[in-house]
C-alpha cells in the first residue's frame, strides 16, 4: 500500500488505517487540476452572517477559539435539542462535510475530494441548512477550512505547489492564493489583532509552519519554520506565542518574528501530535502528548511568560489520560481528560483529580464544554453530560469513533445548537444540526375603536367598567427520561512498540 504521508507512524497506529482515515484509497494525479469554479455564491447573505445576538458565543474555530480551549458560553439544552437538518451526502471518492465551524448565523464547512475527487467548501445557514455559497476545485491533500478576519483559507496543492487559498467569507469568492511549503497542512488558525485589524493566518503540517499575512487584495508570508511537528497538530495561540508538539518533541514560535524554543525535546518522535489548550486567565497551557521514552500519553502543564520562558508545573499520566486527544478547560480553569474508559477533571494548580465521570469513550477523544455541559465521543454515539452534578443527560446517535485523525471534537456550538461532526474520514456521514424549539411567536393584539360618547342637556353619571384579566392555562411539559448510552465493547489495550527514529536532515 502506498501512503503519501511525510510521517512516522506513532506507536500502536495502524499504517492501512492511518493513511485511509486521513486520505482514502491512493490519491491520483490529473491533468487539469488547475480549473477552480465557485458556484452558487449568493452576495446576499452579508445581511444575515451576523443575524443571530452579538452576545452569542460562536464557534469559529476547532474547539471553540484561536486557544483550543473547547469551552462555549453557549447555552445548549441537550434534553431539548431535536434534529433539524443534515449537510448533504457525499458523492463517491469524497469525505462527508466536516469539521463545522460556526460564525453567527452561518456553518463553514468542507468535502474533500479523494483520488482527484473534487473538494467543496460550503457556506450553510446554520438555521435551515440553505447553502449560501460553494467554491470547488481539485486539491492534492487540502486542509479543513479556518476562519477569520472576514476570510475563509484552506491550504492546498495542485501540480505539487502548494498555497493557501484565501476566501471571501460572505460571497465565496477567491481574493488571491499565496505560495507556502506545507503539502498536507492542518485547519490554519486565523487570528485578527484586535488592536490593528492585521490578520494572520497561521498554517502548519509535519514539517513547516507558517504566519501568512492576509489583506484584502493579497498576502504574503511573513516567517516559515521548521521542526517535527508530527502533522497532526493545529497551531495554538499560547500568549505572543503559537504552540505546537508531536511525541517527544515541543515548539513555541514567536508570532510576529517566527523565533523559535524547542522547549522540550524527549527521546522519542515521529508522526502523530495533538493540538495544545491555553488558559489565558492563567498563563498556562495543557499539552496531551506522549513525553519520553517510553511513549505514555502524558498531560503536561506549563506555565507561559513569554516565548523564550516556558515552565513544566506538573504531569499526569493514567487511566484519564487517552493518547492522540486533546484536554478542554472549563470556565473555573478545570482541567477535563478522557481516557478509554473515564474522563478526569483535574486541578489546573496541582494535577490533582477533582471528580470522574467513568464510561465506554472513543479512543483520542476530546472534550467540549458549554454552558455547564460536558460533551464527549463515544464509540457509537456522542454523549452530554451534567457539568454540575457528572450525571448523564443525554446520548446522541453518531460519532466520528475512534477513527486515527487531527479533529477529535464532537462538533461545534452556538446557543441553543449542538453540530455533531463526523469526521474528515474517507465516506463519512455529512455533519448533523440539532436545535432547540423555536419560541411562539406572540400574537399581536388588534385594538377595536372605542365609540365616542355624545353629549346630552341632561349630565347622566355614566360607570366605568374595570376589565379583570383573565388567567391563562400553561401547559406542563411533559419530563422526557434520559437515554443511557449503549454498552460497547471496550478493546483489549495493544502493547505499543518504540518508534524508529527517521533520519534528521
Amino acid at each position: 500500500m502506498l501512503c503519501h504521508q511525510p510521517l512516522t507512524l506513532r506507536q500502536n497506529d495502524n499504517p492501512q488505517r492511518e493513511c485511509l482515515d486521513k486520505i482514502g484509497p491512493k490519491p491520483v494525479h490529473l491533468a487539469g487540476m488547475r480549473a477552480l469554479v465557485r458556484v452558487q455564491a449568493i452576495a446576499a447573505v452579508g445581511a444575515i452572517l451576523f443575524t443571530r445576538s452579538v452576545a452569542a458565543d460562536d464557534w469559529p474555530y476547532y474547539q471553540h477559539d484561536a486557544l483550543h480551549t473547547g469551552d462555549s458560553s453557549a447555552l445548549v439544552t441537550p434534553q431539548a435539542l431535536s434534529l433539524v437538518w443534515t449537510a448533504p451526502s457525499p458523492p463517491p471518492e469524497t469525505t462527508g462535510y466536516s469539521t463545522p465551524v460556526i460564525v453567527g448565523n452561518t456553518i463553514y464547512a468542507m468535502q474533500e475530494g479523494i483520488n482527484g475527487a473534487q473538494t467543496t467548501i460550503s457556506s450553510f445557514d446554520l438555521s435551515t441548512g440553505a447553502i449560501h455559497w460553494s467554491y470547488t476545485g481539485t486539491f492534492m491533500y487540502p486542509s479543513q477550512p479556518g476562519v477569520g478576519g472576514g476570510f475563509v483559507t484552506f491550504a492546498g496543492s495542485v501540480d505539487f505547489n502548494s498555497a493557501l487559498y484565501v476566501l471571501d467569507a460572505i460571497s465565496g469568492t477567491l481574493l488571491y492564493t499565496v505560495p507556502i511549503q506545507q503539502f498536507q497542512a492542518l485547519m490554519p488558525t486565523v487570528v485578527q489583532d484586535p488592536n490593528t485589524g492585521n490578520v494572520t493566518a497561521f498554517v502548519a503540517d509535519a514539517n513547516f509552519v507558517s504566519a501568512v499575512s492576509l489583506g484584502q487584495v493579497g498576502g504574503s508570508v511573513l516567517w516559515t519554520q521548521t521542526g517535527e511537528f508530527g502533522g497532526f497538530s493545529m497551531p495554538t495561540v499560547v500568549g505572543t506565542s503559537i504552540v505546537l508538539v508531536s511525541p517527544g518533541q515541543y515548539y513555541a514560535f514567536d508570532q510576529a518574528t517566527g523565533a523559535a524554543n524547542h522547549f522540550w525535546s524527549g527521546n522519542i518522535f515521529g508522526g502523530g501530535g495533538s493540538t495544545v489548550a491555553y488558559d489565558a486567565a492563567r498563563q498556562q497551557f495543557y499539552v496531551l502528548e506522549d513525553y519520553d521514552d517510553p511513549p505514555n500519553p502524558t498531560v503536561s502543564a506549563y506555565h507561559y511568560t513569554d516565548n523564550a520562558h516556558i515552565t513544566l508545573l506538573w504531569q499526569r499520566t493514567g487511566n484519564g489520560v487517552g493518547g492522540r486527544g486533546s484536554v478542554a478547560i472549563g470556565p473555573t480553569g478545570n482541567v477535563y481528560s478522557a481516557g478509554d474508559g473515564v474522563i478526569w477533571e483535574l486541578d489546573p494548580t496541582t494535577g490533582a483529580t477533582l471528580r470522574s465521570i467513568p464510561g465506554v469513550f472513543a479512543s483520542a477523544a476530546t472534550p467540549a464544554l458549554t454552558n455547564n455541559v460536558l460533551w464527549i465521543i463515544g464509540n457509537s454515539q456522542t454523549f452530554a453530560y451534567d457539568l454540575v452534578t457528572l450525571q448523564l443527560l443525554r446520548a446522541f446517535p453518531g460519532s466520528r469513533g475512534s477513527a486515527n485523525n487531527p479533529y477529535d471534537s464532537p462538533g461545534a456550538f452556538a446557543d441553543g445548537y449542538f453540530v455533531l461532526d463526523y469526521g474528515n474520514i474517507f465516506g463519512s456521514h455529512s455533519f448533523d444540526v440539532y436545535r432547540e424549539p423555536l419560541p411562539s411567536p406572540t400574537p399581536t393584539a388588534t385594538l377595536t375603536p372605542t365609540p365616542t360618547a355624545t353629549a346630552t342637556a341632561s349630565a347622566t353619571a355614566t360607570a366605568t367598567a374595570t376589565v379583570t384579566p383573565t388567567a391563562t392555562s400553561t401547559a406542563t411539559p411533559t419530563p422526557t427520561s434520559t437515554p443511557r448510552p449503549s454498552p460497547t465493547a471496550r478493546p483489549e489495550p495493544t502493547r505499543r512498540p518504540r518508534p524508529t527514529p527517521p533520519p534528521r536532515p
